[in-house]
């Protein structure tokens, strides 16, 4: 309604130009002098009028955004230039007077304006509402204040500093860009004397992990909820991972899997933050653990004594942690769009120049749309969120340039703000789907603890659910998750015993 509003009035606004200056120019007394006031009053409506054509057209078939409003824009320029024409041929037999026709396009041009600014003014204040509502998710979904001495963010933090210092060993030392690629060697003197000099600094972090809380920072005017700190929390995880293989390498199994336990608190920590990159990094911190156990079980000196005092907490990440993070993740978008009208317009990005103008058209006349495709989408992300892996991969068989042709198709909003949600849907069921082999790694070796060789298949574990393949000589373990879904499918491989 309100964009039909729009062509409409600025095609009034248009012609009434046009109508003037062609009825201005009849009475010019050189050629010269009638061009100069035909172009006047028809260039620039051309050029606009043009400009908002090209512009809808632009965005919604070269950059694929739905609802961008190329036909409106189509049928304004069109009735522009064809209104011009007619204006033309009659001006030649019609003797119109130039002043009533200027009286009237300064009425529309008054008109058009005022519509115009009631509806930004009416955008803004939906915009400011958004905004409110972002605070309300914020506030039910946020684990609310922290007390200082039961936060572990501070811990992690200045550990961090001990971990990576400007100079000297640090943690990335022996970690390559590529997960898969593994740099340790236990029997290095220099990681040796890293891990030995890290210990006081570990020992403090691993004390931090049985604190209920890591929060890194208190929301602020634009930080709805505060996100956990990517680096600080990695150093401290690998510290862990490195201390862990070392550990187990002298034979102090039950301190290298303390420490595994310890990668895992902090994987389960992070969860206290209810946003989408949160999991995130505790899906990724869950690998680095379950990597780590593995390599921990290869030790010659596992016990069950070692195993039995044992113990982590990994609840699956599938399901309500990302659905709440998705919630979140929707409320920032809002807050984003509420930031944009307190600053005096709902304009998704700096345009230089254009910004004002192109402010109050698309507060004004795409904003509620562009809410609604960034609300729909959000809420099939949430919906996706909830299914199994198997219905979830025929839910993504879809390429990844239909995927983000989707996404645009949803407006501007949808387009720069919504993450890469469905492709990281699947990496935590993943992360589920490894610590569940975890699990029954450790089951696995128990029974290699009693009998000194791996299980060699998933009866002799009682594993009975039909996804699980256990495979093996006895020398070592690998289990794998053939869910339906998975491609390809989870794997945990225990290497053979006193593997580095």
């Amino acid at each position: 309604m309100a964009m039909a509003l729009f062509v409409v009035l600025q095609l009034a606004v248009s012609l009434l130009a046009a109508a003037a200056a062609f009825a201005r120019a009849a009475r010019a007394a050189s050629k010269a002098g009638r061009i100069a006031w035909i172009a006047l009053g028809t260039v620039p409506f051309f050029l606009s009028n043009a400009l908002v054509a090209w512009s809808g057209i632009a965005l919604r078939f070269e950059h694929g955004l739905g609802n961008a409003p190329w036909g409106a824009g189509v049928v304004l320029f069109v009735a522009y230039v064809l209104g011009v024409v007619w204006i033309g041929a009659r001006s030649r037999a019609a003797a119109w007077s130039a002043l009533p026709l200027l009286f009237a396009f300064v009425a529309s041009v008054a008109v058009e304006a005022s519509v115009l600014w009631n509806l930004q003014l009416q955008g803004r204040l939906r915009a400011s509402a958004l905004a409110l509502e972002a605070g309300r998710i914020a506030y039910r979904e946020s684990p609310g204040a922290v007390l200082a001495h039961e936060n572990a963010a501070p811990v992690y933090e200045q550990v961090s500093s001990v971990l990576e210092p400007e100079e000297g060993p640090s943690v990335s030392d022996w970690f390559g860009p590529s997960p898969s690629e593994d740099l340790v060697d236990t029997s290095d003197p220099a990681l040796l004397a890293a891990v030995a000099s890290w210990g006081p600094a570990l020992e403090s972090a691993r004390a931090a992990t049985r604190l209920p809380h890591c929060q890194f920072a208190s929301p602020g005017a634009e930080e709805i909820v505060p996100p956990p700190r990517v680096v600080p929390i990695l150093h401290v995880a690998r510290g862990f991972a490195l201390e862990a293989r070392v550990r187990a390498s002298k034979g102090d199994v039950r301190g290298g899997l303390e420490d595994v336990r310890a990668i895992f608190a902090i994987a389960h920590q992070l969860l206290d933050a209810p946003v989408f990159l949160a999991v995130a990094m505790a899906s990724a911190m869950r690998d680095l653990a379950v990597d780590t156990l593995a390599r921990v079980l290869a030790s010659e000196r596992v016990t069950a004594e070692d195993l039995a005092a044992f113990e982590f907490d990994a609840p699956p990440l599938s399901g309500g942690y990302v659905e709440r993070g998705l919630r979140l993740e929707q409320a920032f978008g809002l807050g984003m769009v509420g930031l944009f009208a307190h600053e005096g317009g709902a304009a998704p990005s700096d345009l230089g120049m254009f910004t004002e103008p192109v402010s109050v058209l698309y507060t004004a006349l795409m904003l509620e749309d562009d809410v609604r495709g960034y609300r729909e989408l959000m809420d099939e992300f949430e919906k996706l969120a909830s299914l199994p892996v198997a219905e979830l991969a025929r839910q993504l068989e879809r390429n990844p340039q239909e995927r983000r042709t989707a996404v645009r198709a949803r407006g501007l909003l949808a387009t720069l703000l919504v993450p890469n949600v469905e492709d990281k849907l699947m990496t935590f069921h993943r992360a589920d789907a490894h610590v569940r082999l975890a699990r029954i790694a450790v089951q696995a070796a128990r029974a290699r603890a009693t009998s000194g060789s791996w299980p060699k298949s998933a009866a002799e574990l009682g594993v009975t659910d039909g996804v699980i393949v256990v495979e093996g000589d006895g020398t070592f373990l690998l289990l794998r998750d053939t869910t339906p879904g998975f491609t390809p499918a989870p794997e945990l491989r225990v290497p053979p015993m006193g593997t580095r």
